[in-house]
C-alpha cells in the first residue's frame, strides 16, 4: 500500500527523476505487468491500489524527451484494459453478468484503473487518452444500463465522469470531441435519472450533510462534482451566443422527472440549445431534491453553478 500512495507518487513527483525511472528495466517490467493485466494486479492489489498504480505510471511519462514515446507508453498502459471493458460491454448476457459478484469486483477495478489514467493525465499524453476514451464513451454507457443497480459501479461510473471532465476537458480543442464529451455526459446523468429509483431518502440526504463519507451518498457527491467541474471547464467555449436565449426546461426539486431518457437527449441535441446547461440541469434535478426542497435554495444553486452563462439560458419551472 506504502509502495502504490507513497513510493511511487515521489517517483514521478519530478521531471529529473520520471527521465531516470522510465529508463529502469524494474519500471519497465512493473509497466509491461500492469498494461498485460496480470493476476500481480488484477488479483492482488486492491481496486483503490490499482487506481493509484495507474496514475503514477502515467504521470512518469513526463520522464520521455518526445511527444510521440509518452502518448504510445500510455497507450501500451491502457489498451488492455480499454479492450476489456468494450468486449464486456459487447456481451449478449451482460445484464445477467452483472448480477455476479466476480464480474461486478471486475468491472469496478477495471473502471479505476481508468480514474487512475484520467487523474495521471499529462499535457503530452492528453491526445492519447482522448483516443482511448473516445472509443470508450458509448460501452461506458452501456455498462451503466446493465449494472445500473449496482451501486458500486454506477458510482464509479459517475466518478469517472468526473474524473474525465475534470483532467482532460482542458486539453480539448477540436469542436466535435468537446461535443461529443457533453453528449455523453448528459446521457449519463439522463440514464442515472432515469434508472435511479429515487431510494435516497430525505434522511440520508441529511446525512450527507453529517457523514459525507456515507457510502450511501458517495454518488450524490459524484454528481455534485461533476457538476462543478463542468462549470469550470472550457467545454462550453464553442457554444455561441443565440439571438434568443434558449429556453433549458427542468421540473422544480420534488417534481417528477421524465422518464424517457432518449427524448430528453434528442432535445439536447437540438441546435440552439445549450448541452451544458442542460447537463447541470439534468444533475441539480437529481440531487436538489434530495438536499433541499426549498425553491430559493434551488435557485441559489443555479446562481452558483451557472455564473458564466446567465446571458444563454433561460429557466423556467414547470
Amino acid at each position: 500500500m506504502q509502495v502504490c500512495h507513497a513510493l511511487l507518487p515521489t517517483l514521478v513527483h519530478r521531471k529529473p527523476l520520471c527521465r531516470r525511472v522510465v529508463a529502469l528495466p524494474s519500471w519497465q517490467a512493473l509497466a509491461a505487468t500492469f498494461a498485460r493485466r496480470e493476476a500481480a494486479v488484477t488479483s492482488q492489489l486492491s481496486q483503490k491500489l490499482q487506481r493509484a498504480l495507474c496514475r503514477s505510471l502515467c504521470l512518469a511519462a513526463t520522464g520521455f524527451e518526445e511527444e510521440g514515446q509518452a502518448q504510445q507508453y500510455v497507450a501500451h498502459l491502457l489498451l488492455q484494459t480499454v479492450n476489456d471493458v468494450a468486449l464486456l460491454a459487447q456481451q449478449q448476457q451482460l445484464t445477467a453478468m452483472a448480477q455476479r459478484a466476480d464480474v461486478q469486483l471486475q468491472v469496478c477495478c477495471m473502471l479505476e484503473v481508468l480514474r487512475g489514467a484520467a487523474a495521471g493525465t499529462l499535457a503530452s499524453t492528453c491526445p492519447a487518452l482522448l483516443n482511448l476514451f473516445s472509443g470508450l464513451l458509448a460501452p461506458l454507457l452501456t455498462l451503466h444500463r446493465a449494472f445500473k443497480l449496482v451501486a458500486p459501479v454506477v458510482a464509479l461510473l459517475l466518478k469517472l465522469a468526473d474524473d474525465i471532465v475534470e483532467n482532460l476537458a482542458m486539453y480539448v480543442e477540436a469542436p466535435q470531441q468537446r461535443e461529443q464529451l457533453l453528449n455523453w455526459t448528459l446521457q449519463l446523468l439522463l440514464q442515472y435519472r432515469d434508472s435511479n429509483l429515487w431510494q435516497v431518502s430525505l434522511q440520508t440526504a441529511k446525512s450527507l450533510k453529517e457523514d459525507r463519507a456515507a457510502e450511501q451518498c458517495r454518488d450524490l457527491r459524484a454528481v455534485l462534482n461533476l457538476l462543478i467541474h463542468i462549470t469550470q471547464s472550457d467545454l462550453s467555449a464553442d457554444e455561441e451566443p443565440q439571438a434568443a436565449a434558449s429556453i433549458a426546461t427542468v421540473a422544480p426539486p420534488g417534481a417528477a422527472a421524465s422518464t424517457n431518457g432518449a427524448a430528453a437527449a434528442a432535445s439536447a441535441a437540438e441546435p440552439g440549445g445549450s448541452v451544458i446547461a442542460r447537463v447541470v440541469l439534468v444533475g441539480l434535478n437529481i440531487v436538489l431534491p434530495l438536499i433541499n426542497a426549498g425553491a430559493a435554495a434551488w435557485l441559489a444553486s443555479l446562481s452558483v453553478l451557472l455564473p458564466s452563462t446567465p446571458d444563454k439560458c433561460k429557466f423556467t419551472c414547470q
